[in-house]
């Protein structure tokens, strides 16, 4: 826009223009006309340096101020982009140091965290430690349920541990070797608990005794089952793959002899599978004490003389026989021997006379008996001195037994009287 003084400069430079054109000075008209053309040539000069002056002004003064403005333009962005450059190293400080702060923060959060995990690790294996402690004398104490209780509070803790998977492997293998059921309880409860345990410890093993040893166990479960009428896979399938596994496993080796007796099988055909559980000297009681289980179960006059054989290599291996076995041995005893018949000289003939008397003994000298089945053994024992050749003892039995059962004269009383006439007549 025009100012006021540029209006003022404009009309003062017309009026000095039109002067010179319109009126010139009266000196300069006195002058010739010879200088006229002359005077003429510098008005002409005059007026267009003038009108240079008075048309260029506004431009010359825009271009004065805005040389100023650019100056002072200049002047303040460049004051204004060292306080931003000032700002922005400041900054770059601060952002630098807050960095510093995070990473220590971090380091040391990381350190406390750590710290933590390391510590909730360390208090999880003290309870486990106790868990397993406790587990371990529950064991010992045949307290199944809770020994198993225990590990499952410990496989919470950590359901990785190798430690409490290996306890559970062995807490599944020993229960079913000694399962006793509870009131309403069935093999069946106890085999689907721990199968899952044994099938975990299988696939986690590699091939060899370990895993012949789990194998065998998932038979026995499949065996408990099969004692409640539930049908399902063979166990003899089972057994042979361990054995295929492990030729001499004394789990698989018994457990498959077992199974043969229990249904029915030639005596034959499971006593080389008890030798071949015996011959690595590996967990022998057990394959003794399932063996004569089986015995038992087999019910005939052969597996009867076999458990006196069986018996007798138990006391050369100084092994022992529990109360129950010895009572079912011992009513063996009496029924094949009273009265005398066909089947007393096959059982008395088992074994070798004296060694059939030490294991008599060895078996019943101990045993607690009521005064009628104390009577029994001594009849029994008399037998067992007449066929070794002790008459004297053997004679000495039966009249000892003649006095005492001369008020109550029965089958003992009987046999009794037969034998002193027998050895009475051979003196």
């Amino acid at each position: 826009m025009v100012s006021f003084l540029d209006h003022w400069k404009f009309e003062k430079g017309l009026r000095l223009v039109l002067r010179h054109i319109v009126l010139p000075p009266p000196v300069e008209r006195k002058r010739s006309q010879r200088n006229m053309k002359m005077v003429n040539c510098a008005r002409l000069h005059v007026l267009l340096w003038h009108l240079f002056l008075l048309i260029t002004a506004p431009a010359r003064r825009g271009a004065a101020q805005l040389r100023i403005r650019l100056r002072t333009w200049g002047y303040w962005r460049c004051r204004e982009g060292s306080k931003q450059l000032m700002k922005a190293g400041k900054s770059s400080k601060v952002w630098k140091w807050i960095g510093y702060a995070t990473a220590v923060l971090s380091l040391i959060a990381g350190i406390r965290q750590l710290g933590k995990m390391i510590s909730d690790r360390a208090q999880a294996h003290r309870r486990i430690e106790i868990l397993l402690s406790s587990e371990g004398v529950q064991l010992q104490g045949r307290d199944y349920w809770s020994a198993w209780r225990s590990l499952e509070q410990a496989s919470q803790i950590d359901p990785d541990s190798t430690k409490v998977h290996a306890a559970q492997e062995t807490l599944a293998m020993e229960w079913l070797e000694n399962v006793r059921l509870q009131e309403n309880e069935k093999f069946s409860d106890i085999a689907e608990k721990l199968e899952p345990v044994l099938t975990r410890g299988v696939a986690s093993s590699k091939p060899g005794p370990k895993q012949a040893d789990l194998l065998a166990h998932i038979g026995w479960t499949y065996f408990l089952r099969s004692r409640e009428g539930r049908l399902g896979v063979d166990p003899a399938e089972v057994y042979a793959k361990a054995v295929g596994e492990d030729p001499t496993n004394p789990y698989a080796q018994a457990m498959w002899g077992h199974w043969i007796l229990w249904n029915h099988g030639k005596l034959s055909d499971a006593a080389p599978r008890f030798a071949s559980a015996l011959a690595t000297n590996r967990q022998g009681d057990y394959v003794r004490r399932l063996q004569l289980s089986a015995l038992f179960n087999c019910r005939s006059d052969e597996c009867e003389e076999e458990i006196v054989r069986v018996a007798t290599a138990m006391r050369k291996e100084q092994r022992s026989v529990g109360p129950e076995a010895r009572s079912q041995i011992f009513s063996m005893y009496y029924q094949r021997f009273i009265p005398p018949g066909p089947a007393t000289a096959p059982l008395v003939n088992a074994v070798p006379p004296l060694e059939h008397i030490a294991t008599f003994r060895w078996l019943f000298d101990s045993l607690d008996l009521d005064e009628s089945k104390s009577l029994l053994r001594t009849y029994c024992l008399a037998v067992l001195l007449e066929a070794a050749g002790q008459n004297a003892e053997a004679l000495a039995n039966y009249r000892l037994l003649r006095t005492q059962l001369a008020r109550q004269r029965g089958p003992v009383w009987d046999a009794a009287g037969t034998g002193i006439q027998r050895l009475s007549r051979t003196k």
